[in-house]
């Protein structure tokens, strides 16, 4: 039997316990709800939270990335779409050169180049063509080249002068004459051949080849023997000269002359 059934409690401790249980249920409840709203708050901050923080991620997966340039000071106020900083991959360069137009044709995308800077002396690049304009300046009559070259070591920076060497072509055994026995006559470009049986200068016009430092390639004709480098502006095609080592009674100094040679040149140029 219960403690009311047998007299142990009054009506009045029943109805007093049965009010207080109520009571705590509704302490639990509210209780339950001042939970949830601390939850809700705790995930607002947490969410807050996360825009303190800015990551950038990349589907390649390295990490050779770089903050060239910061926006914003620390503390400071931003808006949605408001740059912070600036991110580069520095680790794969695009060198820009211009090509000038009678360069330009002999341009095609994969041809390799060599890329120095004077700020890294002795560093050579390799590098390949990764884009060329399809048009040129109108007022520099020049395009827009891009090479592509890997930068591991990090050492060449956006922003820094280069010097590109971009190899057209290589000739073996080629015949070349210094830069300085080129001459011109009757608008004809050619070199005075010595003719040391004669003891006189003849004019060979010639196709000028590749040009390599100081010296230039003969593409054509075939030619074999000495070319005068020095004073041949006094001379005209079939001129009596005197030459090094003989001199005559009254004779004015010989002209200079030195030898064709071979060697291998390379079709370049450095913009």
């Amino acid at each position: 039997k219960t403690m009311r059934q047998q007299k142990v409690s009054s009506e009045v401790d029943v109805e007093n316990a049965q009010a207080a249980h109520k009571t705590r249920q509704a302490r639990h409840q509210v209780n339950r709800a001042l939970l949830s709203q601390k939850e809700a708050a705790l995930e607002t901050a947490k969410v807050r939270l996360s825009y303190a923080r800015v990551t950038a991620s990349w589907s390649d997966g390295t990490n050779g990335r770089f903050i060239a340039e910061r926006f914003l000071n620390e503390g400071a106020m931003i808006s949605a779409n408001t740059p912070i900083v600036s991110v580069i991959d520095i680790a794969t360069i695009t060198a820009v050169i211009d090509a000038v137009e009678q360069d330009y044709f002999k341009l095609k995308t994969g041809l390799t180049a060599e890329i120095e800077s004077s700020a890294i002396p002795g560093r050579i690049y390799q590098a390949r063509i990764s884009r060329i304009a399809p048009m040129l300046d109108e007022a520099s009559r020049q395009a827009r080249i891009e090479l592509e070259l890997t930068n591991t070591d990090f050492q060449l920076k956006p922003g820094m002068f280069i010097r590109a060497r971009i190899i057209f072509a290589e000739h073996h055994d080629a015949k070349v004459v210094p830069a300085s026995a080129m001459a011109r006559r009757n608008d004809r470009e050619g070199v005075f051949l010595i003719d040391h049986v004669n003891e006189k200068a003849d004019f060979i016009p010639i196709g000028r080849g590749f040009t390599e430092g100081e010296f230039v390639e003969i593409a054509s004709p075939t030619i074999s023997g000495d070319v005068v480098t020095l004073g041949h502006h006094l001379l005209e095609d079939g001129m009596s000269i005197i030459l090094a080592g003989q001199t005559k009674p009254g004779a004015k100094p010989a002209a200079k002359s030195r030898s064709e040679g071979q060697g291998a040149t390379k079709g370049g140029r450095q913009p």
